[in-house]
């Protein structure tokens, strides 16, 4: 069962930014009954791409932690590092930017839920290949979740802005994460039960820039991303993501990640 999810996952998989997390919402088996949930994780990544004038591949490795800080508050610590091969030049390899993200319960009566946060991308890539956005980027988001029966219809807004140490010269392409100073980040998408141990996340992005000279541009991803339950304390997720509108940051992506929840 596991190999034909698994399958059936690369031959669907379309995707969406970041990783949709389907406790948020309870559905799956890890039903957290405080509404946050600690985990420990690997992220993995694959991906092309033909942009910002480079043309090659990466593959990423991203350590995360989950901790529950209270009942309806969790942090958040993404880790990455890459190796990235621009074509016709040496794999190279090095630290992407972290992430700290703080997220907070807002509402939670059947069938609604909310969350409002805010996340802190630090500048730890090595901006030399191409691996970092060489300052932070900060970005507050709300999200909110209806449910009927094992399926959960959710949207989510956030605002990334940018923050450059003033006077300093144009940082080199981000070929891992590429983005405008300023741009609104808005998703659409739905999370279900297949069987017990395994759910399915669906779901459409759209990124509006909002700089000067580029306002209203906009590009569109979508994708799905497949959950398995292992046991009671850990899953895997398969996630796959491709542009379907506007500039193109990528040309696809895969992933599979796995998580212990404690």
């Amino acid at each position: 069962m596991l190999v034909a999810a698994i399958v059936a996952g690369v031959a669907g998989t379309l995707a969406f930014p970041g990783r949709a997390a389907a406790q948020d919402f309870g559905v799956g088996p890890q039903r957290e009954p405080t509404l946050t949930t600690s985990r420990l994780g690997l992220e993995s990544s694959f991906a092309s791409f033909d942009d910002l004038g480079g043309k090659g591949d990466y593959y990423g490795l991203t350590v995360r932690g989950d901790l529950k800080l209270e009942r309806h508050v969790g942090l958040r610590l993404l880790l990455p590092a890459y190796a990235i091969q621009l074509e016709g030049q040496p794999v190279r390899t090095g630290l992407g930017d972290a992430e700290l993200r703080v997220r907070f319960l807002l509402y939670d009566g059947h069938p609604w839920r909310f969350y409002w946060g805010i996340a802190d991308q630090l500048p730890t890539g090595n901006t030399s290949i191409g691996l970092g956005q060489g300052g932070s980027q900060l970005t507050p988001f709300i999200t909110g979740g209806w449910r009927r029966g094992s399926f959960v219809a959710y949207v989510s807004v956030a605002d990334a802005i940018g923050l450059h140490p003033q006077g300093k010269v144009e940082p080199a392409p981000d070929y891992v994460d590429p983005s405008s100073d300023h741009e609104l980040r808005n998703t659409v998408g739905g999370i279900g039960e297949v069987t017990e141990a395994l759910y399915f996340n669906a779901a459409l992005t759209a990124i509006t820039l909002l700089e000067p000279g580029q306002v209203g541009t906009t590009l569109v991803v979508g994708g799905v991303a497949l959950g398995y339950q292992l046991s009671d304390s850990a899953k895997i997720v398969l996630v796959g993501q491709l542009p379907i509108e506007g500039e193109h940051r990528f040309d696809e992506k895969l992933g599979l990640d796995a998580y212990m929840f404690f």
